[in-house]
């Protein structure tokens, strides 16, 4: 039975991983957009914080299912001392994925604003700088 759950657990792994790694690829194919302007600043933001709140939501519930398969194949007091130590580590871990999404979705969402602030203020001056020109003719 242990071989089974280590399988398990390791097939949960594989799974997560594939997935995050579409994200990564996604990610990338994200940057270059932004870079060669073809899509917007606001954009870039919104799908960069979807992707974070989406990979975290992966890693969440591999962790979620993994501790369901260690709590349901414990057997024997060693190993459920193993499994519960493990369950342990792995609601830390949840934790650590929530609070660090938190702050990097914080992040994102004042480096959007920010950004907006940027783009009004071009435009405000862009404004200013041709009602200038118009008076001075």
């Amino acid at each position: 039975m242990a071989q089974a759950n280590k399988l398990a657990v390791e097939d949960v792994q594989r799974s997560a991983a594939a997935m995050l790694g579409s994200y990564e690829d996604a990610d990338a194919v994200l940057s270059a957009m932004r870079s060669a302007g073809l899509i917007g600043e606001q954009e870039y933001f919104q799908t960069k914080i979807g992707y974070l709140q989406d990979e975290a939501k992966i890693r969440i519930q591999a962790l979620k299912d993994e501790n369901t398969l260690l709590a349901s194949q414990a057997q024997g007091k060693a190993k459920s001392l193993e499994a519960e130590r493990q369950i342990a580590k792995n609601r830390a871990e949840i934790a650590r994925i929530e609070q660090q999404t938190l702050t990097k979705t914080t992040v994102l969402t004042v480096e959007a604003a920010a950004k907006r602030n940027q783009e009004a203020q071009a435009v405000e001056e862009q404004g200013a700088k041709l009602r200038s020109q118009k008076k001075s003719k």
